[in-house]
This record gives structure tokens, sequence and C-alpha cells, in this order.
């Protein structure tokens, strides 16, 4: 005997794209713009380009979007003159750009700065945390505003944002960060450190299909939030473990941390004053 067939979820497709989108791309774009300025800072000061580096990598982490909107059941309408880029029928604004460009990029630029500047394993999981709540701060506004939304049997969904995608969203800049320690140095400098930017997007697409698999099968199930909540526990405990192999591979006993971050004040500042010499 046959099962009844599940109902997919589909997007809202009679959703109009919000005016907030205007005021929603200024607020987005304002932390890379801040980002660009202090990349382009570095350069004039010869402190190296990987700032900017890690920026143009999230620019290129930003074609995930699309398959992880389809996914996960984000939906944007369509931007109308807003529009970046079309992928997978799903127009997407320039917001997606400028978003993953800081949010994923210059954000795996801090966790790499942190990294070298000496982290032990707890860490690493408060830097997820943080990222975490940066999460919940710049998607919130766009979602109560219209701009898109999520639809489905997302769990944790308390006011339109899904509370499981800030589990998982910070740990593409804590992923690349780690690459970027680890990779960085073996690249050297000058036109090698190019190599730099597809570890963004690399950091992107590891973080999500190893941690976000188990809710997306559960919310294309059709099934419900009987299938999503307990994908929500798989989901957890696989961001988890990934943070636990990360620090496995980039932490430090905290004692060593602290000599670390220590000696590389004294490095930073032996620089900054020789630099006001000149």
């Amino acid at each position: 005997m046959r099962s009844p067939t599940l109902m997919l979820p589909q997007p809202p497709l009679d959703m109009q794209m919000s005016d907030a989108i205007g005021w929603f791309t200024i607020f987005i774009f304002v932390p890379l713009g801040v980002a660009t300025a202090i990349a382009i800072a570095h350069l004039v000061r010869g402190k190296g380009p990987m700032l900017l580096l890690c920026l143009v990598g999230g620019v290129l982490a930003a074609a995930f979007e699309p398959l992880v909107d389809v996914l996960g059941l984000v939906y944007f309408p369509d931007p109308g003159t807003h529009t970046a880029f079309t992928f997978m029928a799903r127009p997407l604004p320039w917001l997606i750009v400028f978003v993953y460009s800081w949010y994923v990029g210059g954000q795996a630029y801090v966790a790499y700065r942190v990294i070298e500047r000496g982290i032990d394993r707890a860490g690493v999981f408060r830097l997820w945390a943080i990222f975490a709540a940066i999460n919940v701060v710049l998607e919130t506004p766009g979602l109560v505003g219209g701009v898109y939304t999520y639809y489905g049997a997302q769990p944790l969904n308390f006011w339109g944002f899904p509370l499981w995608w800030s589990i998982v969203n910070p740990l593409m800049p804590v992923v690349g960060g780690a690459l970027i320690a680890k990779v960085g140095p073996e690249l050297g400098s000058g036109w090698k450190l190019v190599g730099v930017i597809p570890l963004v997007p690399m950091a992107d697409g590891i973080a999500n299909a190893a941690t976000g698999w188990p809710v997306w099968i559960a919310l294309n199930s059709g099934i419900g939030y009987s299938v999503t909540y307990p994908a929500l526990i798989a989901t957890t405990g696989l961001v988890l473990y990934s943070l636990w192999v990360v620090s496995l591979a980039v932490a430090r006993p905290v004692e060593q941390a602290a000599r670390s971050a220590a000696a590389h004040d004294s490095h930073a500042n032996a620089r900054s004053a020789a630099a006001l010499a000149i």
C-alpha cells in the first residue's frame, strides 16, 4: 500500500519585496564600509593585504547563498533594481554580497588575528558565540522589515529568525580564520597571498555542508517539527564537534596562549614605535 505523498515546503511566491530593503541594505553595508576603510589603511601603512583578501573571499562566498536558501528554506522576493545576481531561479539583492563580504570574510580575518595572537580551546567557543550574537543582530531587522523570510517547519523560530541558523552561520568565519592561520604562513608573501581568497568560500561550504545537512534534510522532508527539532539536536552536536576539531588545530594551553598574546602585543608595539620613529 502506497504511503500518502508529503507536501514539500514551498516558498511564498506571492510575497512582495518590502520598501525596507533600502535602509536594510545601508544597515548591512556599514560594517563592510568600515572594514574596507580599515583594509585600505592597512595597505597604506604597510600592514599587508590580508583583510582586503578576506573581504574579496567573502564576496565569492556569496555564491553559496542560493544553494543554502533552497536547502534551508529561505526566500527573498524579487528585489527588482536591487538585484545583484540570479542563480537557481533565486534573484538575490546586493545586500547578500555585502553581508557575505564582512560577515564571512571580514570576521574570518578577525578570527585569524585572534588565533594568531594566541587562543585557548575555550576561546574558540567564545569566538563562535560572539559571531552567533552578531548574526542575530544583523538578520533580525531585515526579517521584521519583510525583506526576506524563512519558511517551513524551522526550529527555534520565535520572531521570524530561526535561531538554529545562528548556531551554524558563525562556524563559517571560525573555520575561515583557522584555515587562514594554518595556510597563510605557507603562502608566504607577495602574490602568493591571493591563495587566501578561496579559503573563505571554502570555509563557507565546509561549515554549512558539514553541520547543516540534518536540518536541511528534515526541513525538506515535509514531515514537520517532529523531525526538524531532532535534526536541530544533531546539527548542534555537529557544530560543537566541529569547533572542538578546530580547537585541536589552532588552540593552545591557557598559559601558552597568554604568553603568545603578550609576545604578539610586544612585537606590535615595537613595530609601531619603529614606524613612528621613521
